[in-house]
């Protein structure tokens, strides 16, 4: 597009930016230079431009279905992804997924089915990269007794070996492994029906230490559908929600191990929050599965703003029992001792289902991503989803605007799967880039050879949020302007924009333009309409910004 300032002739410029239809108008009149400014249309649907959200890809065409997907990123080569699914197709092991060109292409093939890496693997897989390139996968196995086993790779997910069991007496349920700070963790709900974890030093690539005896979590007892993250300091935080045997209410926990590999333990349970949803709540959208509050957490540590915070996220609804599911993000900057007040992530204003949460925080920039399963579009059944995200880039203060992964909606009804679209999902997220992962039957997903089950998807997400120099001048816009500071999700918006290449005279327009800033007649920041004095205020303001790709 053409500078404003050149253009010659009536025409018309329509972009569809975030909630609004710009409709530019220029015209130069015989002995005129007068110019139109813009108006500004509220839209019923948006875009958001801070996201770049590529295809829907099956990274697993299978016969059968498929859920319960992890997925994760190796930091030493950015295109090598990995991704972990139950098989229901099969009478044992799990499917490993493999990408080496960032999600374009994968492999797939079975492993831990009697392969010396496990003897019947069942379920439960999730997976973490850590800093030096080693791969951990940990999941159940249905040997005798069944047992929690941990799974090394120090080759991007070509091959594996089995580390060792973590807990084995038979009655173990969902574990979850994290990385980070020289350290690998895995929490699981033990066979006391409390919530354990251990954890072992890693010093490199393929140099993985002895792991520690189990620590129990006081105050756990009757826990379960949690995770485990880890922070800079090496600290370790254990999540979990309690009563489980209900459709709720319930309350979700949390433990910290301050000294983490040190001697010191887990500390007493400190309640993160109450939630409507309890460990088994049946919802239209997962009738055969349920779902829980599925609460996970996601530590900072970027060495960034927000170094050390901890993010929660988790599923409340309006009501026990109520179908009307919402998802819902905490933040701590001690450790889990006090939490912030929550922030719902989803933007709809239905009352469908948002479930499955899943969260991860990219430790380059310390912004945030948020997916779950989505049921806005389905209307009064309820009864079908999609994937929707968002992201942070203020520490979990705000959320911008939600966009649609998938490329289709999926019925987990109709794929015949015992417990639907599965118990969880977990993704992964580095240098700006997020992907999300999920159970998809959607006639949209290319590839899928047995309709309607379920196959697993990705889709890879670009989050680019705005710079604080952009956040920065749409701050002063608001006070020139309208002689106030910008609301939340104003700065949100507005921000998004200017990062994705409005210009700051077409920012300004818009501003200037709504109602309230025309109620106090804002200074004006067009080309031929100058401030009083003959000057533009502020200057300096218009000094190309770094993303501007026009002025």
């Amino acid at each position: 597009m053409r500078p404003l300032g050149s253009i010659t002739r009536m025409s018309t410029w329509r972009k569809r930016i975030g909630t609004v239809d710009l409709a530019w108008q220029s015209r130069r009149r015989r002995g005129s230079n007068a110019r139109y400014r813009p108006h500004v249309e509220a839209l019923e649907d948006r875009t958001l431009l801070s996201f770049a959200v590529g295809p829907s890809v099956d990274i697993g065409p299978l016969l059968g279905n498929q859920n319960e997907a992890s997925l994760a990123i190796n930091p030493i080569n950015a295109n090598n992804l990995v991704a972990f699914s139950n098989d229901l197709a099969v009478s044992s092991g799990i499917r490993v997924y493999r990408s080496i060109d960032a999600g374009a292409s994968w492999t797939n093939r079975l492993i831990a089915n009697g392969d010396g890496l496990g003897v019947a693997a069942c379920c439960d897989t999730q997976a973490a990269f850590d800093q030096f390139g080693n791969l951990f996968a940990t999941y159940i196995d249905f040997s005798t007794p069944s047992a929690i086993k941990l799974l090394l790779s120090t080759d991007g997910g070509a091959t594996f070996s089995l580390i060792g069991i973590i807990a084995g007496a038979g009655r173990e349920d969902q574990p979850s492994v994290a990385t980070g700070a020289g350290a690998v963790w895995v929490s699981y709900h033990d066979s006391f029906g409390s919530i354990s974890a251990r954890g072992a030093p890693v010093a490199g690539l393929g140099n993985i230490g002895a792991f520690a005896a189990p620590q129990i979590a006081p105050g756990s007892r009757g826990g379960n559908f949690g995770n485990v993250s880890i922070g800079p300091s090496g600290q370790v935080l254990v999540t979990y929600e309690k009563p489980i045997n209900n459709a709720g209410p319930a309350s979700i926990y949390i433990n910290l191990d301050a000294d983490g590999l040190g001697p010191g333990g887990f500390g007493a349970a400190v309640k993160a929050t109450d939630t409507n949803v309890g460990g088994f709540d049946p919802i239209p959208a997962q009738a055969q599965g349920t779902v829980d509050a599925e609460a996970n957490l996601a530590y900072d540590r970027s060495g960034g703003a927000h170094n050390g915070r901890v993010y929660l996220v988790y599923t409340d609804a309006a009501a026990a029992g109520s179908s009307d599911l919402n998802i819902f993000v905490r933040f701590s900057d001690n450790d889990g001792s006090s939490w912030s007040l929550p922030v719902r992530a989803n933007d709809d204003s239905t009352a469908t289902s948002q479930f499955l949460p899943q969260i991860a925080v990219d430790q380059n920039s310390g912004n945030v991503a948020v997916a779950w399963y989505d049921a806005r579009n389905a209307g009064p059944a309820n009864n079908i989803a999609q994937i929707i995200a968002t992201g942070s880039a203020d520490g979990g203060a705000t959320f911008f605007p939600n966009v649609p992964v998938s490329s289709g909606i999926s019925r987990s009804s109709a794929a015949g799967a015992s417990n639907d679209f599965g118990d969880y999902m977990t993704m992964d997220y580095l240098n700006g880039v997020f992907y999300p992962v999920w159970s998809d039957n959607s006639p949209a997903l290319n590839g899928n050879p047995d309709l309607p089950h379920l196959d697993i998807a990705t889709a890879r997400v670009v989050f680019t949020p705005p710079t604080p120099q952009q956040s920065a001048f749409v701050t002063q816009m608001y006070r020139d302007l309208l002689h106030r500071d910008p609301d939340p999700p104003g700065l949100t918006y507005f921000s998004g924009l200017v990062s994705n290449g409005v210009s700051r005279i077409q920012l300004a327009s818009m501003i200037e333009n709504t109602n309230e800033s025309r109620g106090r007649g804002g200074a004006s920041y067009l080309f031929d309409v100058p401030a009083p004095g003959g000057r533009r205020d502020r200057p300096e303001l218009f000094r190309r910004l770094p993303g501007d790709r026009r002025h």
